[in-house]
């Protein structure tokens, strides 16, 4: 401990540990005992992506995963180009802020330009689109739930198309 007291050694230490993409932030200190320290943050993984074998955190960042104590994230399949991690964070962020959507998104399949999502308690898929009015999606999309909920419809839906604006299409 005597040859990291220095405030260089500590850094040293962080430094190799923030090498380490799971890791979101490392603090190595000596507490008041004179004992060295290490506060490590872990990243919060909010989904799997089944191509790579790896999960995208909180943050839009995609690590390789070691484990298989994830299983219970939303999978997303397909490829992900650059810079649309944070399109796919976004609509994430935002079934997981809402009460009604709250842990019920299983899938997202990215598909050329658009998202589909597989959210539990539906039986049919959701072809979003974009990320774009992702609200007034979301709010139609309880909608159409709750009006086939408390009306005894007899028809099997395939897929509900929020694509075009201000309009849900039923297939």
């Amino acid at each position: 401990v005597s040859d990291l007291m220095n405030i260089n050694g500590f850094h040293k230490i962080e430094n190799e540990l923030e090498k380490i993409k799971s890791i979101r932030s490392v603090d190595v200190y000596l507490n008041t005992y004179l004992e060295l320290e290490i506060d490590i943050i872990d990243r919060d993984p909010i989904a799997i992506l089944s191509e790579s074998n790896s999960y995208m955190d909180s943050s839009g960042l995609i690590i390789k995963k070691y484990n298989s104590s994830y299983d219970s994230l939303p999978v997303i399949k397909g490829i992900i180009a650059n810079g649309e991690e944070f399109k796919i964070l976004k609509v994430i962020t935002a079934l997981e802020e809402d009460d009604f959507f709250k842990n019920k998104l299983q899938l997202i399949k990215l598909e050329d330009e658009d998202m589909y999502l597989k959210i539990k308690d539906f039986d049919f898929d959701v072809r979003l689109g974009n990320e774009f009015k992702l609200k007034n999606k979301l709010k139609m999309l309880k909608g159409f739930y709750l009006y086939l909920f408390n009306n005894s419809v007899n028809k099997k839906y395939k897929q509900i198309d929020l694509v075009f604006n201000n309009q849900l299409i039923a297939i």
